[in-house]
This record gives structure tokens, sequence and C-alpha cells, in this order.
């Protein structure tokens, strides 16, 4: 039998409010992954080597200015960065704060470092803002996926200037070994290998 909660304490969260947050994460990350491939396809000196292009999976922000660097389309780029940097402030601090329940309502803490001093922050989300936050992902989504579409059309990118070795500049060869994907150099020997996540 459960005890009932004490009314001025924050409870643990209900199996449907905890679904919330990974719909987020989901749905974030999603979100991510699509506007950083455009910044690769629109990005004509980009490779398979991380260098080739800006530093955008380190944070939102980075993504935020990687984006709004895309010269093609600059509209649509445009309102993509305004439209992510409205939402990459809150996805952080749900995303990354510790949730308790009570009225329904999460309250969320965050901690974090200023100089000098320790910082905690506080909200308060309504369980339909979250939803609301999530649905905005969801929108935002598609509107990214339906970008990179253009992006496959419209910019010219052959396999061999994506995956070249990085010593001689050679088109790799890619196999599947054991569910690995592995590329091989036939020139000189390099190999590179991709092990799916379990």
């Amino acid at each position: 039998m459960v005890e009932p909660a004490v009314p001025d304490e924050w409870i643990p969260l209900p199996d449907a409010v905890a679904v919330l947050l990974g719909r987020l994460t989901f749905y974030s990350a999603w979100l991510d992954d699509v506007l950083g491939e455009a910044v690769v396809l629109a990005n004509p000196d980009a490779t398979h080597l991380g260098q080739s292009t800006p530093d955008w999976a380190a944070s939102g922000k980075r993504l935020v200015a990687a984006v709004r660097g895309i010269t093609v389309y600059p509209p649509v780029t445009e309102q993509l960065a305004d439209r992510l940097a409205a939402l990459v402030e809150t996805r952080n601090h749900l995303v990354h704060g510790v949730w308790m329940w009570r009225d329904d309502a999460v309250m969320v803490m965050k901690r974090s470092m200023k100089p000098g001093e320790r910082h905690v922050e506080y909200d308060r989300f309504s369980y339909q803002e979250i939803l609301d936050l999530i649905r905005d992902y969801q929108v935002l989504g598609s509107f990214a996926d339906r970008f990179v579409s253009i992006l496959r059309k419209n910019v010219k990118r052959p396999y061999e200037d994506r995956y070249t070795c990085p010593t001689d500049g050679t088109p790799l060869e890619g196999s599947l070994v054991d569910d690995v994907i592995v590329q091989l150099c036939p020139a000189c020997g390099f190999t590179a290998s991709a092990t799916p996540a379990l």
C-alpha cells in the first residue's frame, strides 16, 4: 500500500509526467541531429571529419550560431535559428534540472556555477506548458526535416567528397563486420569503425 503524500511536500513524478521528460529529450535530440545534418549539407567544405564543420554539437547556443551561419536559403535558416534559440534555454532547464511534482505542476531546480558562486534556478511548469514545448519541438523538427530534404536535392555532394581518408584523400570502402561498420582506405590502410549503440 502506498502512503499518501504529505500535502506540503513535493512528491515523485507521476508516470504520465515523467514520460514528458523522455518525449522532450527525444524530440530535442532529433531536432539537433536534423539541424546538424543541415549544417553539414550546406557547408561545401564539409566531410565526414568533425573538424570540417563548426562545433555545432557542443551546445544549443553553438547549434543556433551554426544554423544562422548557413548561407543557403537565408530567410529559412534565420527563422530556424530564431525558433531554435527561443526553445534552447527552456529545454536546457527542463532536461538538466531536477523535476518535482505538486499541485498539478512541475517544479524544476537547476544548479549552475557562475564566477565565484553557486547558483540555483527554479521554475514552475504546468503539464500543458511542457506539452506545448514538446509540440513546438515536433513542429520545428518537421520544418527542419523538410529543409534538409531541400538541401539534399539542391546541394550536390558526391559520396566520395564526404567519405575520404583523412591521410591521403582516397575514397573509403565500407563494409559491415559483426554488426560494426568498418571503413577502410585501400591506399594506406587507414580504418574507422562505428559500433551501434546498445
